[in-house]
């Protein structure tokens, strides 16, 4: 169990920070001190949240509490397996699905915006869509990327965005509501329940 002072924790998750693992880096670090190799899980895990939320600490979001969270967790974490999950083979699936993606009845691009849309897949392949939403924001022109799929019985959607006038929260809530969307800096999703237009 871990205790932490009341004050401390909400000056912790109230002051802005480029990754939530730094704020859990820095809510345990007193517990990491005598980690060993054969621990590595938790601070591995959590330099990998990092450089995921941060974009290897160059996004715009980035902050010096993430700089330290990342300097000191990469002395504890295993860089190896880092590099093993940053450079994994992509499925098959992957790339039919960014085929299918490009189909000219599955896209849209207007004003800086990439939309496509995947059609049915399986629950199992619903990571297609975060990756081909990052993919598309390298696309030269655009800003803003949207990636949309039936998955089971909802309508879910990965959103990237780099469009400074775009408040993606408000972005979100407007397409798909309130209730069903979140988003942080830069990313957000949704997942809308299709109700009786279900496909079962």
């Amino acid at each position: 169990n871990i205790e932490v002072d009341a004050d401390e924790y909400d000056l912790l998750i109230n002051e802005d920070v480029g990754s939530c693992c730094t704020l859990v880096y820095e809510l345990i670090s007193d517990t990491l001190d005598d980690i060993n190799e054969s621990d590595q899980q938790v601070p591995t895990a959590m330099l990998f949240g990092i450089i995921k939320d941060t974009r290897h600490l160059l996004s715009d979001n980035s902050t010096e509490r993430d700089f330290a969270a990342y300097r000191a967790l990469s002395k504890l974490g295993n860089k190896k397996k880092i590099s093993d999950i940053q450079s994994y083979p992509l499925p098959a699936y992957i790339f039919e699905l960014e085929s299918r993606s490009m189909l000219d009845d599955n896209y849209l691009e207007s004003e800086a915006t990439f939309v496509a849309f995947l059609g049915h897949i399986s629950e199992k392949k619903r990571d297609a869509l975060p990756y081909l939403a990052d993919k598309y924001m390298r696309k030269e022109g655009i800003s803003t990327s949207v990636i949309t799929a039936i998955v089971g019985n909802s309508v879910e959607a990965s959103v990237r965005s780099d469009n400074v006038s775009l408040v993606l929260s408000n972005f979100l809530e407007n397409i798909f509501g309130s209730d069903n969307s979140g988003s942080k800096r830069g990313a957000g999703g949704a997942d809308v329940p299709l109700g009786f237009f279900t496909l079962d």
